[in-house]
């Protein structure tokens, strides 16, 4: 008696997504960070011109600089920071910890890094006075006053600004 096997093999086709409506989507996403990104400079570029209109080169517009001279360094660390690391960084705790785990140890680490910028600001806010005079220390009098306030006005910036680039970092 011959006995003869057959074996069937059966393959499940997986459904992918329309690659073309993933390209359109990455492509809308792409154009409106481009966007957001023009629109944001071109604030700021109208917001530089109204202040030379304004003050032209003047004690209370170099005040104004001094005081938004340590927010932004704030900022730019951290938007550099967290742009160029933080995927990275979370795709390689997805290698060696899962998924779950890495999402776990990234929510920590945004938790600290948010508290920290709080902590920051709230510990800066009293020393607005001498922080101007030591971003600045050949301001006068008055526009060292002046740059104190506007410091005081502008600290809380920086916790808004982590959070945002929190927030871009995730997005990216």
């Amino acid at each position: 008696m011959n006995s003869v096997s057959h074996t069937t093999t059966a393959v499940l086709q997986q459904t992918r997504p329309h690659v073309a409506r993933v390209s359109a989507q990455a492509t809308a996403s792409f154009l409106l960070l481009v966007l957001l990104g023009v629109l944001a400079k071109g604030v700021g570029l109208v917001r530089e011109m109204v202040l030379a209109a304004q003050f032209g080169a003047s004690g209370p517009m170099d005040a104004y600089l001094v005081a938004q001279t340590l927010p932004s360094a704030v900022q730019r660390v951290f938007d550099e920071l967290l742009g160029a690391s933080l995927l990275p960084l979370f795709a390689g705790w997805v290698v060696a910890a899962g998924e779950a785990a890495a999402w776990a140890r990234l929510k920590s680490l945004l938790r600290f890094l948010l508290w920290t910028s709080a902590l920051l600001v709230l510990i800066s806010l009293p020393l607005a006075g001498p922080l101007a005079r030591a971003l600045a220390p050949g301001l006068g009098l008055d526009e060292s006053s002046i740059a104190a306030r506007a410091l005081l006005i502008l600290l809380p910036g920086i916790a808004f600004g982590v959070a945002g680039s929190i927030f871009a970092a995730l997005l990216n």
